[in-house]
């Protein structure tokens, strides 16, 4: 009985055999197929120290923990969702700066009672209507030439907002970020409590005035604000920047530092508050945050 088994299982072997190798192949082409995250250089001859004074840039995003909070994902489990502090019981007013089709973000704070100010040139309207929800379709620059362009110090200088001390923003300008950042006065920018933005660019660091732009924004917001939080945007690649890789696009977080305490993270990125911008692709990993 045995043996007639073990000749009934040998005569089988190819079988199982043939059946590995295509469960083999089956995997490679998947993987193959599946999209993976590129890596890109700098389009420019980049200068001498391009990869030290880029880690002396990543250095001003360092993100930091906050002692006695926790941070919360803030809209879609996918792009337009944000990692923010829970430290919304103070605020009245949010910013949405650039809403294109997306609008969970503002959904979520006008959820917690917030009206919501929307500025967006690209569109006719919101994409979603809320009785919480102002939108002007008013594009969100450095320094307004026309009745269609408007500073954040203008925006936040409202009527609407006069007084208000504690405002929660999100920009998502599609670079202009980057100079809006670097011209806006310390006093409006401590007006806002905490703020989100979608950074964009980074391959152009070895441009010279991209790069002073880029490094005026973030040491001007890190004056008065401290990064708690920062994701890859994965619907674009990795740049390399005097050989060190880091995302073209980023989200990142920031506390107003007179609010908090706050000491470096020890986290590796993305956490489990983390969803891919793009969920068809994997996550942009940055581990610890060790420039």
């Amino acid at each position: 009985m045995a043996s007639r088994f073990i000749e009934r299982l040998r005569g089988k072997i190819p079988f199982v055999h043939r059946l590995h190798r295509e469960i083999d192949d089956l995997r490679r082409r998947l993987a193959v197929a599946e999209p993976q995250p590129s890596v890109t250089g700098t389009v420019q001859t980049e200068p001498r120290h391009a990869g030290q004074e880029f880690r002396i840039f990543l250095g001003l995003l360092q993100p930091h923990d906050v002692r006695g909070r926790n941070k919360a994902r803030v809209g879609a489990e996918a792009d337009g969702g944000y990692v923010m502090l829970d430290d919304f019981a103070p605020v009245r007013h949010a910013l949405s700066l650039g809403i294109s089709t997306q609008v969970s973000w503002d959904i979520a704070m006008a959820a917690r009672g917030l009206r919501v100010f929307q500025y967006d040139h690209t569109v006719e309207a919101s994409p979603q209507l809320h009785e919480l929800f102002v939108f002007h379709r008013t594009r969100v620059v450095a320094q307004a030439r026309g009745p269609q362009e408007i500073t954040l110090a203008d925006i936040v200088a409202s009527p609407a907002l006069d007084g208000d001390a504690d405002i929660i923003a999100k920009i998502d300008i599609e670079g202009d970020e980057w100079e809006v950042l670097a011209t806006t006065g310390s006093t409006v920018l401590a007006r806002i409590r905490q703020i989100a933005i979608e950074f964009h660019s980074t391959r152009s660091f070895s441009e010279e005035q991209w790069r002073k732009n880029a490094f005026a924004a973030l040491r001007n917001l890190t004056s008065t604000h401290c990064c708690i939080h920062v994701h890859g945007n994965n619907w674009d690649s990795f740049a390399v920047v005097g050989g060190v890789p880091f995302p073209t696009a980023f989200e990142a977080t920031f506390v107003r530092r007179s609010d908090h305490e706050t000491v470096p993270s020890a986290l590796v990125f993305p956490t489990d508050l983390d969803r891919p911008c793009n969920p068809r692709k994997p996550d942009l990993y940055l581990g610890r945050w060790n420039y």
